[in-house]
């Protein structure tokens, strides 16, 4: 098949989890199918960069990426629009250009939007409007539980508000679109509200590159927890919040020796709200996480709310790391509470797992041998890029012809 695939984020350095996933499943489809890539990058794309991209598309393309700035006229107007803000705000003409040029110059088989910040490309492109359309990796349930779980009355009605705005985006944008995937089953229901009925959909998890997250990465190190995420993500940022605050103590009172590395971006973010220890790094971004995790006798993933999967799960069983989660930490995989992964959600029940997997070296060894294995079977991004282009195909296939 030949492809046009939109993307928010320009793929390599696969550094984030949006980057991890849509590389992982491009160099999954390139190895298919002919791939045309048009691009968002936060920066000016290397040479370098575009070299990697282009082992796996047979054309890329880049725009320089705008981030949404809240207190903009056009956001502004946004809070009267039926679409949402962020989508005014960041609106690119010269990124809709080139794809409805990509439009006019080839007959497409597909066009992928990666996430949902591609709807108005997905959508907007008169000389694509006959060609079916797959938006990949819906996850609208972060704006539901949003208003759910606001706490004031003020606080609830400017999430529903917002909520209704979205869903009523999604349904109307969703007529138009053939397909979408999901990371997670749970992804599926939220989609439903926005659009009753909507079919097909495919759930297409998020994983880990097996190959690449096999090796000497150094011997893991006593008494140490890792935690993965960039703090620069408002839902990481509360995780970590929450587990200092509330199941750190906890640890340390029984493993005082513990120590805990904090690895992601926190540039912006008010770092200085969080609890302080002499036991705690905070380590900043890592162009390659994997000795770090590897090094770790536990990986903590106590995120309380967001949706989909975290692929920093995956990861770390990858590399043979212990993993202590909470529900919605380890939401979306198919995991066995106490075979591959320990589950807790309350602050005294998570320190208490997390106090056993440094204590008994047992249950650390098979936690590891067992997530391993887990993530060889199931969450192999060779796997998962299957189960898109099997998903892709039947899409196509299923076109009414003229």
């Amino acid at each position: 098949m030949r492809i046009l695939l939109l993307s928010r984020w320009f793929p390599f350095p696969a550094d984030n989890g949006a980057k991890i996933r849509i590389y992982n499943l491009i160099r999954s489809i390139g190895s298919r199918h002919q791939v045309r890539l048009i691009s968002f990058a936060s920066e000016p794309v290397s040479d370098e960069r575009l070299s990697e991209m282009r082992k796996h598309c047979y054309q890329v393309e880049t725009v320089l990426y705008r981030p949404f700035q809240a207190n903009s006229l056009k956001a502004a107007l946004g809070l009267f629009s039926p679409i949402p803000r962020s989508f005014l705000d960041t609106h690119n003409a010269e990124f809709l250009g080139k794809v409805e040029q990509a439009g006019r110059e080839e007959k497409f088989d597909l066009v992928l939007g990666s996430a949902w910040d591609s709807i108005p490309y997905l959508l907007g492109a008169p000389s694509l409007r006959p060609t079916p359309k797959l938006l990949e990796e819906v996850e609208i349930s972060i704006y539901r539980d949003q208003y759910l779980q606001a706490k004031s009355a003020l606080q609830r009605l400017r999430k529903w508000l917002m909520w209704n705005k979205w869903r009523y985006y999604m349904g109307r944008s969703l007529r138009q679109i053939n397909a979408c995937t999901v990371v997670s089953e749970p992804e599926i229901a939220p989609i439903h509200e926005c659009l009753p009925g909507y079919a097909p959909i495919g759930v297409i998890p998020n994983g880990a590159d097996i190959a690449r997250f096999t090796g000497d990465f150094g011997a893991p190190q006593p008494d140490t927890i890792v935690y993965t995420g960039a703090m620069t993500y408002y839902v990481n940022f509360d995780a970590m919040k929450w587990f200092l605050s509330d199941i750190w103590p906890r640890v340390i009172a029984e493993v005082p020796q513990a120590k805990l590395f904090m690895c992601g971006r926190y540039d912006g973010v008010p770092v200085d709200e969080l609890p302080k220890y002499d036991n705690v790094t905070l380590v900043g971004h890592l162009s390659d996480v994997r000795p770090r995790i590897s090094q770790s006798w536990l990986s903590v993933v106590p995120e309380r709310f967001g949706g989909g999967t975290r692929i920093k799960v995956p990861e770390a069983m990858a590399l043979g790391t212990p993993v202590v989660a909470t529900s919605r930490g380890a939401a979306g995989l198919d995991l066995t509470p106490g075979h591959d992964i320990l589950i807790a959600d309350q602050p005294e029940a998570f320190a208490q797992a997390v106090v056993r997997v440094l204590k008994d070296p047992t249950l650390r060894q098979s936690l590891s041998q067992n997530g391993r294995a887990t993530v060889e079977v199931k969450y192999d991004w060779r796997i998962i890029g299957q189960q898109l282009d099997d998903f892709m195909m039947q899409l196509v296939k299923a076109r009414p012809t003229n």
